[in-house]
């Protein structure tokens, strides 16, 4: 039903995270080498759009937004974690 799992477990470490080969393949072919594998890994990195944050954690919780002639700064909440991007794009993270 969900295809073929990809995982690896070594001695002491938890598995914490399935994702289906499909759902890796497709984030990589609609975002690229460079970000499709932080997408699917639940993982959020500095350079990512809007559009791989909600692929990647959903929607936030609530949307802090600033305007001013330096462009446009959002501050994203998910509970007590925060991104924030500027024009658009991840500049910084805070857990």
């Amino acid at each position: 039903k969900y295809g073929k799992i990809k995982a690896e477990i070594t001695k002491k470490q938890k598995l914490y995270m399935l994702i289906s080969l499909s759902d890796y393949n497709k984030y990589l072919k609609k975002y690229g080498t460079q970000f499709g594998r932080y997408v699917a890994e639940k993982h959020i990195v500095i350079g990512m759009n809007k559009n791989m944050v909600k692929d990647a954690w959903g929607d936030p919780d609530h949307i802090n937004t600033t305007q001013g002639t330096y462009g446009v700064h959002e501050q994203w909440v998910y509970g007590k974690r925060y991104i924030y991007f500027k024009n658009g794009i991840v500049t910084s993270k805070q857990y």
